[in-house]
Parts: structure tokens; sequence; C-alpha cells
């Protein structure tokens, strides 16, 4: 859903360029932090940006998600493993590879002979801790109990 549909007016002032890596994500993060009413989320274009993100928050002292939550996108192998696990809308990387070489092929045996077309993937909202949820990938580790060592 949107945010118009959902009755809420985009703010330009929220929104911060990036390159799509963690050095800009964390950076923007930082300014976001420095803003008079900050955010309470972050969703960022790529995991990659919201792992910077979480990096400069935690720096700051922020906790996540109390006090700001964290989404990426891609769902890359990573995201799970964060501290805490990153909130990512997955993307099936396989599936959206395959298709592309076989419309490139169909492309270069085609020439211009073919159809101009725009093709969509489902993607799947995750929901793990950075956002509040439960991680049912990575359960919380179990407390260390000494009398079970053997040396």
């Amino acid at each position: 859903m949107s945010l118009r549909e959902a009755g809420i007016i985009p703010d330009p002032s929220l929104e911060r360029d990036g390159d799509f890596t963690e050095a800009a994500g964390f950076s923007a993060a930082r300014e976001l932090l420095a803003l008079k009413d900050r955010p309470t989320a972050i969703f960022a274009a790529n995991d990659s940006m919201a792992i910077g993100a979480l990096s400069a928050l935690r720096g700051a002292g922020i906790a996540v998600p109390e006090e700001m939550a964290v989404a990426g996108f891609d769902d890359i192998p990573l995201a799970r493993y964060m501290d805490p696990p990153l909130s990512s809308v997955h993307v099936p990387i396989c599936e959206l590879g395959a298709r592309a070489v076989e419309l490139l092929l169909h492309g270069i045996t085609h020439k211009n002979d073919h159809a101009r077309r725009r093709e969509r993937v489902s993607t799947k909202l995750v929901i793990r801790r950075s956002t509040g949820g439960e991680s049912a990938e990575r359960p919380p580790p179990k407390p260390f109990n000494r009398e079970k060592v053997s040396v």
C-alpha cells in the first residue's frame, strides 16, 4: 500500500539519496538522527544501506526497534544474522536473474522484432526483530551452562 493510499503525505525532507552501499546507509541515518523531528523508522532501498543504518543507530545509542525501526530491500542472506535481525522485502533473486537471461537471449536472437513489456516478480515482506517482529530463523542464544562443559 502506498503512503498516499494510507492517508500519509510523503515528506521529502525525510528522504536521503544513497548509492546502495553500507556507507551511504550509515551517512543517511546520521543525517536523519540530526533532524529536530527525526523519524521513528527507516526503510532503506537495499539491505546494504539498512545494515549501514543499523551501524549508525548502534553508534548513536539508538535502540532498534524500540526507538527506531529499520527495514531493507533484497533480503540478502546476511539480513537474518544481523543484530537485531533485519526485516526486509524478499526478492527471488534467482528467478529474477533467470528471467533476465531469458529476455536477454530472446532480445539477441530476435533483435528489434519483439514487443516491449514490463514484467514483475513477486516479493514478500519478511518481518524480523529490526521492526519489532520475532525472527523464527535465528532463535535467541541459550544461556551458557558451565555444568555441561567438559575439558
